[in-house]
């Protein structure tokens, strides 16, 4: 049965991270031309887009950031119509986003699970910290107050059968 595992959680609390180590314990879920399972993350394709024309992050976000989400939302609809099981690796933290990718999941029969990151702000601001220097990723400090300021908790009413907490 195709499963959602949909990430939520503030950038650089480690989500990316999960998914690489989900990854690197499943590869058989990854492997070949037709894997079982598919990462939906806007990061990636920035990040593919930016590299392609030799840009930062940060540059190629303010230019490339429409087309990705189109590029998103297709890879998103093609994983659904070929019943892949999906890992979704943004932010995700309202109902409204969250419901772009559970609406088409629950309609297609999909087992929903949400795994929701937390860190202590100290923690969360020295990992912001390293992955700037790390990849050029910066996310300002007041967006990231906002963005955890509009963050309302998944519910099971939302479509989730199971939500877990990664509490670092």
């Amino acid at each position: 049965m195709a499963e959602l595992i949909m990430l939520i959680g503030l950038p650089a609390c480690g989500k990316s991270t999960w998914v690489n180590k989900f990854k690197e314990d499943h590869p058989d879920l990854f492997e070949g031309d037709d894997p079982a399972c598919v990462v939906i993350s806007l990061d990636d394709i920035i990040e593919e887009m930016s590299a392609a024309e030799g840009l930062t992050y940060h540059d190629g976000w303010e230019r490339f950031v429409g087309v990705a989400s189109k590029v998103l939302r297709e890879n998103a609809r093609q994983a659904f119509a070929a019943k892949k099981s999906i890992i979704w690796d943004q932010t995700n933290l309202t109902p409204k986003v969250r419901r772009k990718g559970l609406t088409p999941a629950l309609a297609n029969g999909y087992t929903c699970r949400a795994v929701v990151f937390s860190l202590l702000d100290s923690e969360l601001a020295h990992r912001s910290e390293e992955r700037k220097a790390k990849t050029g990723k910066e996310i300002a400090s007041w967006i990231v107050d906002n963005m955890a300021n509009s963050y309302e908790a998944p519910t099971k009413e939302e479509g989730f059968s199971h939500i877990a907490y990664i509490r670092k």
